[in-house]
């Protein structure tokens, strides 16, 4: 919490964070990566202030368009997302 506070100026608190997927072992450059991932929804954007890197808000149609900028853990994160929409929407 205090690191996505720190990163995009929005306090999430603790219960609103879902877990999406687990990463293991993927190869990244300067090594492997294992981890979590949680998302929040209904974070206002108008609320955001980007402290680190930039914001880029995609339709999830439309990721194919800016796929190739993802680092392997975001291509990893996105496509666990995009899956889990397509088992909701089914």
């Amino acid at each position: 919490m205090r690191e996505i506070h720190e990163e995009i100026s929005y306090f999430v608190s603790p219960d609103r964070f879902e877990h999406l997927a687990t990463c293991h072992d993927l190869d990244a450059e300067g090594g492997t990566v294992t981890g979590e991932i949680f998302i929040v929804r209904n974070v206002p954007v108008d609320k955001l202030t980007v402290t680190e890197g930039s914001l880029l808000i995609v339709e999830p149609d439309k990721l194919s368009a800016v796929e190739d900028n993802f680092t392997p853990f975001t291509r990893f994160a996105m496509n666990a997302f995009v899956g889990t929409k397509r088992k909701t929407q089914t």
